[in-house]
């Protein structure tokens, strides 16, 4: 069951004007927008039927009614769960608070990275690494951190792969990769032109490539084969945090855990 509340909070970030208030709107009264009719909803936010279902559509919804049934589902739930505890970070805390609130805001982003995760889509990346004869890790900034510690997992499991953290290396493995190989890319924003070009390069050498974004509508993704996408919860308002990070190395790990399953044969002991 897809989540709506998740997806809704992902792309409210990239949302225009018209969107931008009936997100609001959605993630505001949850329990009564099941109780609208398209055309209800769309004259309490002051916009058109058609807009209402083309953000149902941008969010992975048929339309509007597969929209309200799964949230109806999710209303169900979080019915059932408790509020949990608030997160937002005072300068007056101490430091118990800080490291519970810090804590609950990782596990936030892990379940909500699961609502995101598409089946049909991880099961194509699983048999892509399987077929592929070298994998090449891409990164910019933070989330290089993120394309390291796959290039270790990868090594570990004994599949040939590249990375490197220069810029003008990472455009040679680009050039260098064929349609026999993959490539895996992380990004926040799905914005860095660095990485564009870099999908761009692979994109004309015909290399599958597969990218770790959040849930936003950008060039980086729709030149990928791929695209699987993560969850963060902002300690700061318009900054990123550790929850980006720990929710990529949870995709991370699903892929190459689900990897590992298919060859158990690999051995993965340390060498040291």
């Amino acid at each position: 069951m897809k989540n709506v509340l998740v997806r809704l909070q992902e792309y409210s970030r990239q949302a225009n004007g018209a969107e931008q208030h009936l997100i609001k709107y959605l993630m505001e009264n949850p329990e009564e927008v099941p109780r609208l009719s398209v055309q209800v909803l769309a004259e309490r936010c002051y916009t058109s039927a058609a807009t209402v279902i083309r953000l149902c559509q941008k969010l992975g919804f048929s339309g509007y009614k597969e929209m309200l049934s799964c949230l109806n589902y999710e209303n169900g739930l979080r019915m059932e769960q408790s509020k949990g505890m608030a997160t937002k970070i005072f300068q007056e805390d101490t430091l118990e608070e800080i490291a519970d609130k810090v804590t609950w805001r990782s596990i936030l982003a892990l379940r909500d990275t699961r609502e995101l995760l598409d089946l049909e889509t991880l099961k194509k990346c699983v048999e892509l690494f399987d077929r592929a004869e070298k994998i090449g890790v891409f990164g910019m900034g933070s989330t290089l951190l993120v394309a390291r510690d796959m290039y270790m997992k990868l090594m570990m499991l004994h599949k040939p792969c590249w990375y490197n953290e220069d810029l003008h290396a990472q455009f040679l493995c680009a050039k260098n990769l064929t349609e026999k190989d993959a490539a895996v890319m992380f990004c926040y924003t799905g914005t860095s032109q660095e990485l564009l070009q870099l999908a761009k390069l692979l994109k004309m050498n015909k290399v599958p490539l597969i990218l770790i974004n959040r849930f936003v509508e950008s060039d980086l993704g729709l030149l990928a084969d791929h695209v699987l996408h993560f969850a963060s919860k902002d300690l700061q308002e318009g900054t990123t945090d550790t929850s980006s990070r720990i929710s990529q190395m949870n995709i991370t790990d699903i892929l190459l855990t689900a990897y590992l399953t298919s060859h158990p044969g690999i051995d993965t002991e340390p060498v040291w």
